[in-house]
């Protein structure tokens, strides 16, 4: 009997090592202490998008995210973050307002959180969006529906040096301190919403915070119907425009968000 070929177990045992190395990376083991691996998120694209990401501490926050049809990385964005009402959804949202077509003309992005509207969590969602995707940051707006109006008023006093202008859509929640920085607000009243008689003194109270001259007023139509262009110069170059849409109950009128994106535009951040 021939006695055995030495370089034929060497062969061998590096087969077998390599077929061992190929088995652990493909089932997520090989040096990774049998944790599998984290999917990482889609590189950025046209399009719609379902994302999270990961604040400090562990928690997870989902947001909805459309960029324009002709989208590419190499540019920058102007972005508009919008908040749902309570109750209400984000794809809901995204409805209601049809922002997204208006992106794809006018070439912005649009996110629509899941909740998560406290100061720190939105600062923090900027951050991920700015090195994720190509956002200009002085081109920040907010908007909001309802309760996502009422987030939108505290937000444009806690993020004041990172935001331009704001749109808080039928909805209350302006105080009277004094804004850090200048930031443009326009908002979308109806004369039939239920809290149609917190109006006045939520005006009033972003009219003192923003120290704004007093008011000139205009006619244009909303909603189908007559509305009251009220328009303020504020401190520092803000503006302050009020649609008072008599005949509109509690909701987005068609026109808004045309006229949200042209006032957006006027107003980047100071």
């Amino acid at each position: 009997m021939a006695a055995p070929n030495r370089g034929s177990f060497r062969d061998m045992r590096s087969a077998v090592g390599l077929l061992t190395a190929v088995v652990l990376l493909a089932t997520g083991c090989g040096g990774g202490g049998g944790e599998t691996p984290v999917a990482k998120e889609p590189a950025p694209a046209p399009g719609d998008h379902t994302l999270s990401f990961t604040k400090p501490g562990g928690v997870k926050q989902d947001f909805l995210l459309h960029a324009p049809k002709d989208f590419a990385a190499s540019n920058r964005y102007p972005l508009i973050v919008v908040f749902h009402g309570s109750p209400g959804t984000p794809s809901q949202m995204q409805s209601l307002s049809g922002l997204d077509d208006l992106a794809d003309r006018e070439g912005f992005i649009t996110v629509y959180p899941d909740l998560g509207r406290e100061p720190e969590t939105v600062g923090q969602l900027l951050d991920h969006l700015i090195s994720k995707w190509s956002i200009d940051p002085k081109r920040i707006h907010l908007a909001g529906f309802s309760m996502g109006a009422t987030a939108v008023y505290g937000l444009a006093h806690a993020l004041a040096s990172r935001v331009g202008s704001v749109a808080p859509v039928s909805g209350i929640g302006a105080s009277e301190t004094a804004t850090t920085g200048p930031v443009s607000l326009i908002t979308f009243q109806g004369g039939r919403d239920a809290i149609a008689g917190g109006f006045p003194a939520n005006n009033a109270g972003w009219a003192k915070a923003a120290q704004c001259e007093p008011a000139t007023v205009t006619e244009a139509t909303v909603d189908g119907g007559r509305a009251m262009r009220h328009t303020a110069n504020c401190k520092g170059g803000a503006e302050f425009v009020i649609y008072d849409v008599a005949q509109m109950g509690h909701g987005w009128p068609p026109e808004a968000s045309g006229l949200i994106w042209e006032f957006f535009k006027k107003h980047p951040l100071a």
